[in-house]
């Protein structure tokens, strides 16, 4: 339950879901019966949670970072080093010879458009 609600939650006398009562101090939030959380019980509580959120994030943190580790590990064996290398040469030098032949294609082209005029 969030903090502040006291042990019956939405459904006790001041928050107007049971039993057909309706808030009477009209809208905004609603005032626990017990009063409002003191400043020190306010700053306790935030700092409670926020040593949670911290610990939280440090648990993802190191989580990410192990699957980080895992996939590298896992790209590297399916895909060593060298043969990334020689992919992406072989890949240029078809790319560069495909454009080779297509400017040959077209300056043959033109070639013998002006042999025939």
């Amino acid at each position: 339950m969030p903090y502040g609600m006291g042990p019956l939650g939405w459904r006790h006398y001041p928050y107007g879901f049971g039993g057909g009562w309706w808030n009477p101090w009209g809208y905004g939030p609603p005032v626990p019966p017990w009063g409002p959380p003191t400043k020190e019980e306010e700053i306790r509580f935030l700092e409670e949670e926020a040593n949670f959120l911290r610990e939280e994030l440090s648990r993802i943190e190191k989580r990410l970072e192990e699957l980080k580790k895992m996939i590298r590990e896992q790209i590297e064996k399916t895909f060593p080093m060298e043969f990334l290398a020689k992919f992406f040469n072989l890949f240029s030098f078809t790319l560069l010879i495909g454009i080779f032949i297509f400017g040959g294609a077209q300056i043959s082209s033109i070639g013998i458009k002006l042999l025939r005029k």
